[in-house]
């Protein structure tokens, strides 16, 4: 059982007085609208994407995004959670599990959350830019969090059993405490998964796609996989942008050098559905960049590699290789990888030489050399 929660108020003279708990009942109807206005109250980086989502099983109460890319089903309870709680989130998980990426995204996208208003209009490209072209390996299966005013022991003891055996399972309760005419909360974290996981390793050692590669009997052929696409990007101004399954190479945007963003060109990701293997996955923007070269590159692969794909959107594409067959698409993959980070180049030049010519400072220096 998780210990009580409690709070208290040092004034200026020393003296130190406990807060009086406020009821539920006090501020239960408020509950939901609470959150939903202050979403890091569910977590820190949460972003809300759903609000009473249907599902085959009827609405979900929310749907975020957490600070990883990972989908996030919230069930909430404005009394103390019930084990059925438990249950309702794992049925709304899986059916979201069920779903194509493709139907997830159109799902989301054509719902209309009422009570706050969200920061995309079509959220495949919304998660693109936020997670760094599309990080689908890492959006499913959902994390369960349910939210309550307390909880019955029966939930309990549910959940720390789904923690132990490995389920993303949280249970967060909120507790209300009076100060004069305003009202204190606080969030305690009863079960988290985080608190049972083993063996206990560090965040860095987590995400690292190599140790993940090792796990997956996969790192000679991950390794091979960076290496050539590092000989590839050596000459630009190339970002590695790090995932626990994989890496991107990114190159700056085009669109505002002055954001300091950086797009997902190609990288290699670990396939865990079938060791030794590595998934090369082409992103949007290289796609956009060559896209002839793109269906150059799958057409020459086809016969070597394990498996080609062109996503159904046909802004993505992957390559599934191992050690030896690497070895034969290497050169086909140079060659895009270069044609892509050409046509970036050629793009980026004539941005600066355009906003050069309209910058009043670059127009005054050459009109003094003049």
């Amino acid at each position: 059982m998780a210990e009580q929660v409690n709070l208290w108020v040092a004034g200026e003279d020393g003296m130190v007085e406990p807060l009086p708990r406020r009821p539920h009942v006090e501020y239960e109807h408020h509950f939901e609208e609470m959150l939903i206005q202050r979403p890091e109250m569910l977590g820190e980086g949460v972003t809300l994407v759903g609000r009473q989502l249907m599902t085959e099983s009827g609405p979900l109460d929310l749907l975020g995004i957490d600070e990883e890319g990972k989908l996030v089903v919230y069930e909430l309870k404005r009394g103390e959670a019930p084990r059925h709680a438990i249950t309702q989130a794992i049925d709304y998980a899986s059916w979201l599990d069920s779903l194509s990426y493709d139907e997830l995204a159109r799902r989301i996208t054509d719902h209309r959350p009422g009570g706050f208003e969200r920061e995309f209009d079509d959220f495949d490209d919304w998660y693109s830019d936020r997670f760094d072209e599309d990080q689908v390996a890492e959006l499913r299966p959902a994390r369960i969090a349910v939210v309550g005013l307390g909880l019955e022991p029966a939930a309990e003891r549910m959940a720390h059993w789904l923690a132990d055996k490995g389920v993303d399972v949280e249970v967060v309760t909120f507790h209300a405490f009076k100060e004069g005419d305003r009202t204190l909360f606080a969030r305690q974290v009863e079960v988290s998964t985080d608190d049972v996981r083993r063996p206990l390793t560090s965040s860095s050692q987590r995400n690292d796609p190599v140790l993940r590669a090792a796990e997956f009997q996969a790192a000679e052929v991950y390794q091979s996989a960076f290496q050539l696409l590092a000989r590839c990007f050596a000459e630009a101004p190339y970002k590695v942008h790090k995932f626990k399954n994989g890496v991107n190479f990114a190159l700056p945007t085009t669109e505002d050098r002055r954001s300091n963003r950086h797009h997902g060109y190609v990288g290699p990701f670990v396939r865990t559905d079938a060791t030794g293997h590595v998934n090369i996955f082409v992103r949007r923007a290289a796609v956009d960049a060559c896209p002839d070269e793109l269906s150059t590159l799958l057409e020459s692969v086809k016969p070597l590699a394990i498996r080609t794909e062109l996503r159904r959107s046909g802004n993505e594409a992957f390559i599934t290789v191992d050690a030896d067959s690497l070895e034969q698409v290497a050169p086909h993959l140079s060659k895009f990888a270069e044609a892509a980070i050409a046509a970036w180049q050629h793009e980026w030049d004539e941005w600066n030489a355009d906003s050069s010519a309209h910058d009043p400072a670059t127009t005054l220096s050459e009109g003094n050399e003049s």
